[in-house]
């Protein structure tokens, strides 16, 4: 099956997820406590990061060893997602106790965080080689997920306390999953576990540096509890919620890229998936970026003073996710064996460095000078914004080296530029009716309407004038005739 139907499957199956998940992660911002809330998400987003970035770091080895079946390597990944576990749980819960917890609460936070980082090294894996068994498994982990937060905080009212129950059970049993699909491999893998881990040791400056650029880019919720507020940490979580939702989807999608050029060595229809995903994308982001108070009104209107971020924060996700899937494609047309592919991806790690450094310095110093807390998720917006803008025109300069600079035009950047500005028209032609409302489901409402009427006129109008969008849904329509096809995808 090609890479266009693998990548938006893995998208459809992530957008089932998120779906599943929307209500959970509303009734989070809802039902908790702005404190409560920035204590759950500094643990699930940048603290699980500290330990399970180096590791997802050692993913670039996990994924390429993975997808050229050296031998040894799902031996190892045991060993790994073990250490991980530890790890994890001892700094998550150390970190939940410093930002004043109960020790009840520390140790559920580290519980939670254990059981993600466990399986992690074996869902990069499974990612690599059953790109679309991978994705199914986030469904049922949200599925499990949302069903938990709405039992446990929702109709129980536990808090943050069933926050971290429900994401400890809901890894738990993603862990189970991945494993159970993967047990067949390990089980017949040759026992040179220690052969790989020490090739993965060899080639660790890779992924360290990986992981140092991670954990200075993640250390901006330290620098805003430093200078900001916990207020400003969960407004930051809450406007970024639907912009990293559609990045989430998105990128699911992208990851198989990796894969399929590392293995099929055809970036030019790798770009042809990157440019369907960046065309579905568009018109969402676009519409939040026209109308960002009606967004805060959906997730909850006590972060009405956080509006003007939510434009920054969508214009970042969308150049983000070209970025992403660009830099996938760069990463899989390094097609060196093992880790002899290490000095190349030490100046795509070097890189990544640079522009994490320049980030953290453009956070500490626009939260250091603000004086409101409007200005302080601003400025944090803009830093952001501009680490994102850095990473967009530095990968996009490496592709059009190996590819060339008309092909990446005409493939990708002038569509992108359509898509974004049609998106913005066709948000500007339809408007809510009305004001935002602090009821919910008027709001929800509200924003149908407006947004599938702006949905349906962009999509009409691609599907009138652009001839790939329009050969594309052609495809898709005789793929749904013969769903079997689809579905051998998982096994």
């Amino acid at each position: 099956m090609g890479a266009v139907v693998i990548v938006l499957l893995r998208s459809i199956l992530q957008f089932i997820a998120i779906i599943l998940s929307i209500a959970s992660g509303i009734i989070l911002v809802r039902r908790l406590d702005p404190y409560s809330y920035a204590l759950y998400q500094t643990i699930i987003k940048r603290v699980s990061s500290y330990i399970g970035g180096l590791i997802e770091s050692f993913g670039i080895w996990i994924y390429r060893y993975s997808v050229q079946n050296i031998k040894g390597t799902f031996k190892a990944l045991n060993i790994l997602s073990i250490i991980t576990a530890i790890a994890g749980f001892l700094i998550s819960f150390s970190s939940a106790l410093l930002l004043g917890t109960s020790f009840s609460i520390a140790t559920m936070a580290g519980l939670a965080i254990a059981t993600l980082l466990l399986r992690i090294p074996l869902r990069t894996s499974l990612d690599a080689i059953r790109p679309v068994k991978s994705a199914l498994e986030t469904v049922i982990e949200r599925l499990i997920f949302s069903i938990l937060i709405v039992a446990l905080i929702y109709l129980l009212g536990l808090k943050v306390f069933g926050a971290f129950i429900s994401a400890t059970i809901s890894f738990s049993i993603g862990y189970s999953l991945v494993f159970y699909w993967l047990y067949g491999r390990i089980k017949n893998d040759i026992d040179r576990k220690l052969a790989v881990l020490k090739e993965w040791l060899r080639g660790s400056h890779v992924p360290i540096l990986g992981w140092i650029s991670s954990l200075i880019y993640n250390l901006d919720v330290i620098v805003a509890y430093m200078f900001a507020s916990s207020d400003v940490v969960a407004a930051f979580f809450a406007t970024r919620l639907p912009p990293s939702i559609i990045q989430e989807i998105v990128g699911t999608g992208l990851g198989y890229l990796h894969g399929y050029v590392l293995s099929k060595k055809d970036p030019l229809t790798a770009i042809n998936a990157l440019r369907m995903l960046v065309f579905l994308s568009s018109p969402i982001l676009a519409y939040i970026i026209v109308y960002p108070e009606h967004l805060i009104y959906l997730l909850n209107p006590a972060y009405e003073w956080a509006s003007e971020a939510v434009r920054v924060i969508a214009l970042a996700s969308l150049l983000t996710i070209i970025s992403g899937g660009v830099s996938q494609i760069v990463i899989g047309l390094i097609s060196e064996e093992g880790t002899l592919a290490s000095s190349k991806l030490l100046r795509l790690k070097l890189i990544s460095l640079s522009i994490s450094i320049a980030y953290f310095v453009a956070v500490s110093l626009g939260l250091y000078i603000a004086t409101l807390k409007e200005y302080e998720i601003f400025y944090w917006s803009i830093a952001m914004l501009i680490s994102t803008l850095i990473t967009f025109i530095v990968f996009l300069t490496l592709l059009s080296k190996k590819i060339g600079v008309n092909v990446l035009l005409k493939g990708l950047m002038l569509p992108f530029i359509a898509y974004f500005i049609i998106g913005l028209v066709s948000a500007l032609i339809f408007p809510p009716q009305t004001m935002p409302s602090r009821v919910f489901w008027n709001e929800v409402l509200i924003v149908a309407k407006s947004g599938l009427l702006a949905l349906a006129f962009y999509t009409i109008v691609f599907i009138t004038v652009d001839s790939f969008i329009r050969a594309e849904v052609k495809q898709g329509i005789k793929k749904l005739k013969h769903p079997e096809k689809l579905f051998s995808l998982t096994d």
